[in-house]
């Protein structure tokens, strides 16, 4: 018997693990229920509140795999094993009553619910809506929306039980699995104990692994007393192993830039766990094509865009950004006014450059564009005509090719030796060409801070006064950089002036703060330097120090002597010594200037592209080989009078209420699509229509091979609505929300009933609990979600969280809304190659034998190892040979302990996480 469990139905369809169709010991019950036990306790008080407990906690782990792998986890054997365990000790000290196999049923049913709702539109449409249009919703309504989605898969799941589970006798094998896993542990509690034992203590050290990882320094002081080989293990730390692969293989850049390390994660080992060997073989290929030879040839021949930041305070008055810095398609120089810094993609060129610079005089705007076109060369290079003399090995120079290439920085000192190394006037003229590229300003605002304890209730920064004043929690200071003008005191004072009077119990918190601004605004108004002070005459053309404004200003690359003479103009004893220092190493490291290098959401924009082509066209084509299961849907057999009365099912749902509870969810789900997103009602409603046929669709393709084909699903509908509403983003992917969020819930009920017809539970009341369950795992996935992502633009489809789910979604939108201008620079064509194996691929799968099919790549893995992380692949893959190693050593023990102890670890370190996230929230 497997007890893998199956995983939530965002899944990919060829990579997820699964349950065993076919227990050995059920071939003989598959087709006989026993009638539903009205005698035993089945839905009662604790069982239900047992469930909703843990799906609620729960469906923040689905949230946060979702969000890095793409999917979540089935959670029901989960349930069964943790509901069993807690109810039993209590039977053991506090003489409670037995906890009953009808009970955990109910309970799995509302846990499994309430956990799976990350797949109602919290790990795909919901973020990518969001990445779109800037449009999120509150806590609420975006809580009452999901809800509504899977309302809508419950209410189709319910009438479809007596037709797939009672005459068509459907396995729906993960179904199977948790009803056998139910019989196995109340025949055999021993075993149950030990299996939540194993889960426990990998939570544990999972979570464990977490902490030290997220906090050093607990790490430091549990070492700190420890030695190894010697050598003292204070400095060691949790992060990621670089993997030692040349740069000269990998186009000059390192394998850590291209994402690829040995990352210490125990939850995508154990994910790699669940999904077997096989398939983390081909996420290991296609992570390896994509990030390690397509990514590095695109990158250096200019197709993949690298991205360089400079900061900006604020935009000069002439530039408008919607005007003179459109976003992509139409530009690639983009204004963050939220981080205060201009962005640009891809080499710039020098037309591009002087476009920019002629928009505004201003110096500080002139000094970042000239930053930026300097960063975003890939290469700082020149001609050179002649044979370069013999250099120093320490000058970070090299003659490559008939150009000589800057390696680093070229400092001042740099310069002068390479000026003296010969004095023919063609190196001359090279040598000044290649310094040129470092011929810049930086400029920084001096620090001044002061103490504070806290910002009283109700203050904060004014947007536009951000980047002078700012209040740092971690050092309790309050902190100017620059000047603090007169006008900006006076309009802070009056907001204090305003908030003290609404909150006069913290009147002593607000005159603290009106004595800090007081002390900065006099400090920033004296004199910075002693008087009389000088710059030493290395750095008299160098720098140049601005004392009414405040500023530091620094021409070319400065090196750590010229950071260390800098500190010396101000005696260590001043008292702004410390941010005197703090300001010149911020100068300094300004003016080195390091070249773009690839990152994951540079290279991502690109790889997403036909990674998402790959994924979606052969999910396509693996749902039309279920086109016997679709007609079967269509064309329900009829009769079969006597199977129903050897099955009577006297706890079905009666037909009033399934007929009231398919027009409410049809009507609260356009309803909601009309209110939330401003998708018209016809639309809307067409969308619900829609989703009950094709709900009713998956249902039946879910019985049969124990996979939800909700990407399939839900790109359907993306293109329909993309033919009927294009250019329209919501409806795009609000209505395919609809469907996909609705197919995976009823895949889930449906999986729930085949459970419970196994052991004689009552339908009707795994109805109301899969629905108790929707509603609170709504209200609890979506406080996760925005906990963990209150800012989807900034911070999904980064290295941190990938969300490779969002990225599809968005890419199929996108496409429909801008059309192929939403495509980067060949992009099309490694579609249409991606395309065409994501036909091949399934084909090939479906039509050869079995022995050779196990060699054919799996579309799903290697398209999702485009848009995942490569150290997560590595990971993963780690994990599969570690399950493959003790499956082949340890075969009993791997049978009975490998899922439990993988649901362990994910469990372990996604709560983790979310309580970290929660912590930070609350501790500011």
């Amino acid at each position: 018997m497997s007890m893998s469990p199956a995983p939530a139905p965002a899944a990919p369809e060829m990579l997820t693990p699964q349950a065993d169709a076919t227990p050995p010991d059920a071939s003989h019950r598959r087709d006989v229920y026993p009638p539903p036990d009205l005698d035993s306790p089945q839905f009662t008080l604790r069982a239900l509140l047992t469930g909703l407990v843990l799906g609620g906690v729960l469906s923040s782990c689905n949230v946060y795999t979702g969000l890095t792998i793409g999917w979540g986890l089935n959670m029901s054997i989960t349930a069964i094993l943790l509901s069993y365990a807690f109810w039993g000790t209590l039977r053991g000290t506090l003489r409670t009553r037995p906890w009953g196999m009808l009970e955990n049923n109910i309970s799995q049913t509302t846990c499994s619910s309430a956990a799976a709702v990350s797949s109602a539109g919290l790990v795909a449409p919901i973020p990518a809506l969001t990445m779109l249009t800037g449009e999120t919703l509150p806590w609420f309504s975006m809580a009452i929306w999901v809800f509504s989605v899977c309302l809508v898969g419950i209410v189709v799941a319910i009438p479809l039980r007596r037709q797939l589970i009672l005459r068509d006798k459907l396995p729906f094998p993960s179904g199977m699995a948790n009803g056998e896993m139910l019989r196995e542990i109340y025949a055999h509690g021993a075993e149950a104990v030990a299996r939540v034992r194993m889960m426990l203590v990998a939570a544990v050290f999972a979570a464990t692994l977490k902490v030290l990882r997220e906090f050093p320094a607990v790490l430091q002081s549990v070492l700190y007393p420890f030695t190894l080989l010697g050598a003292n293990l204070r400095g060691v730390r949790l992060e990621q192993v670089s993997l030692p692969i040349p740069t000269a293989w990998l186009g000059g850049h390192s394998a850590r830039s291209l994402t690829f390390a040995i990352d210490p994660s125990p939850l995508f080992m154990a994910v790699g766990g669940l999904i077997g060997f096989r398939g983390c073989c081909w996420l290991i290929g296609g992570s390896v094509l994509a990030w390690l030879v397509i990514a590095p040839r695109l990158i250096n021949n200019g197709t993949i865009r690298l991205s360089v930041r400079e900061p900006l305070a604020v935009l000069p008055a002439e530039i408008d950004a919607a005007r003179d810095l459109p976003r992509r398609p139409r530009g690639f120089t983009e204004w963050d006014a939220e981080s205060r810094t201009l962005r640009h993609m891809g080499a710039m060129s020098i037309e591009e450059r002087d476009r920019k610079l002629a928009l505004s005089p201003d110096p500080v705007w002139q000094e970042t564009v000239r930053k930026l076109y300097t960063r975003s060369q890939l290469h700082r290079d020149t001609a050179l005509a002649i044979s370069p003399p013999q250099l120093d090995i320490s000058l970070p120079v090299a003659f490559v090719g008939g150009r000589l290439v800057a390696q680093s920085a070229l400092t001042r000192d740099d310069y002068a030796r390479l000026r003296a190394a010969d004095t023919a006037p063609a190196w001359g003229e090279a040598v000044d060409r290649l310094y040129a590229w470092y011929d810049y300003t930086t400029t920084r605002g001096v620090r001044t801070s002061v103490p504070l304890a806290s910002l009283p209730p109700g203050f904060s920064v004014p947007r536009d006064l951000g980047h002078v004043l700012r209040y740092e929690p971690t050092a309790r200071r309050l902190t100017v950089t620059g000047v603090l003008r007169p006008v900006a005191v006076e309009r802070l004072t009056s907001l204090i002036s305003e908030l003290e009077q609404r909150h006069p119990a913290h009147a002593d918190r607000y005159t603290d703060l009106r004595a800090a601004l007081d002390e900065l605004q006099r400090r920033t108004g004296a004199p910075l330097l002693p008087e009389g002070t000088t710059l030493p005459p290395a750095l008299a053309d160098a720098v140049e120090i601005d004392e009414q404004s405040r500023v530091i200003r620094a021409r070319g690359v400065l090196t750590a002597q010229d950071a260390a003479a800098l500190k010396n103009l101000l005696p260590r004893e001043s008292r702004g010594y410390a941010d005197f220092a703090a300001t010149v190493d911020n100068l300094v490291a300004g003016t080195r200037l390091p070249p773009a290098t690839p990152s994951f959401g540079d290279v991502v924009e690109w790889l997403l592209w036909p990674g998402v082509t790959l994924m979606v066209v052969s999910s396509l084509v693996s749902f039309s080989f279920s086109w016997p299961a679709i007609l079967r849907s269509l064309r329900p057999r009829r009769g079969g009078a006597a199977a129903d009365a050897a099955v009577e099912d006297r706890e079905t749902v009666p037909g009033i209420w399934l007929a009231a509870g398919i027009v409410a969810a049809g009507i609260l789900a356009t309803a909601c699509q009309y209110w939330l997103f401003g998708i018209p009602i016809w639309i809307g409603a067409l969308a619900v229509l829609l989703t009950f046929a094709l709900a009713l669709v998956a249902a039946r393709v879910t019985g049969e091979t124990n996979t939800t084909p909700v990407g399939a699903m839900g790109k359907v509908t993306q293109l329909v609505f993309g033919v009927i509403s294009p250019g329209n983003a919501a409806a795009n992917l609000m209505t395919a929300n609809v469907t996909g969020g609705a197919a995976s819930q009823c895949g889930d009920l449906m999986h729930d009933l085949k459970c419970g017809a196994m052991i004689g539970a009552s339908p009707r009341k795994q109805a109301v609990a899969q629905a108790c369950g929707a509603l609170v795992g709504s209200l609890a996935g979506s406080f996760f979600y925005l906990t963990l992502i209150p800012d989807p633009r900034e911070m999904l489809m980064t290295e941190r969280w990938p969300a490779p789910a969002v990225a599809t979604w968005k890419a199929v939108a996108e496409l429909f809304n801008i059309g192929l201008a939403a495509l980067p620079n060949g992009a099309l064509t490694a579609m249409l190659i991606a395309g065409a194996l994501g036909v091949l691929l399934p084909i090939l799968d479906k039509l050869l034998p079995k022995k050779v099919a196990v060699f054919v790549p799996s579309p799903a893995a290697v398209g999702l190892a485009f848009v995942v992380n490569g150290h997560n692949c590595v990971s993963m893959f780690i994990g599969g040979c570690i399950a493959l190693l003790t499956g082949r050593l340890f075969k009993s023990w791997t049978t009975r302990f490998l899922v439990a102890i993988c649901a362990g670890l994910v469990a372990g370190e996604s709560l983790t996480a979310v309580g970290i996230s929660i912590g930070h929230i609350v501790t500011g």
